[in-house]
């Protein structure tokens, strides 16, 4: 459900790892939260999810391999090492994503090119 800013702060300091096993990701804003917050990620290769969160930050299965899926949460779970070295991965990442200024001033740039 929906909570507030607090909350989901607390949310992702309580948090080892970040699970999204969606099927199509056409950015990742969840993803790229997750970066922002230091967190391993186990995700999805389906759509943009792995261009977001990069090779080093996050353990990418196929959408709906259920088996892979599972494989990585125990590796995740039970490897520490790698949980580390995942989230220092992830916070590299968050660094090379776009700020949301950046954001919104490329697609204004596009939309004043191209005019609807």
């Amino acid at each position: 459900g929906e909570v507030d800013s607090a909350a989901l702060q607390a949310c992702y300091d309580w948090a080892d790892v970040f699970v999204l096993p969606t099927h199509l990701e056409g950015y990742g804003m969840a993803l790229a939260e997750a970066l922002a917050n230091g967190l391993a990620i186990i995700t999805t290769a389906g759509g943009a999810a792995a261009d977001t969160v990069g090779a080093q930050a996050a353990l990418l299965v196929p959408p709906a391999d259920v088996d892979a899926l599972s494989v990585a949460l125990r590796r995740v779970l039970h490897e520490p090492m790698l949980r580390r070295d995942l989230a220092a991965g992830a916070r590299r990442r968050a660094q090379q994503l776009p700020s949301w200024t950046d954001a919104a001033l490329a697609m204004q740039h596009v939309l004043l090119r191209h005019p609807a």
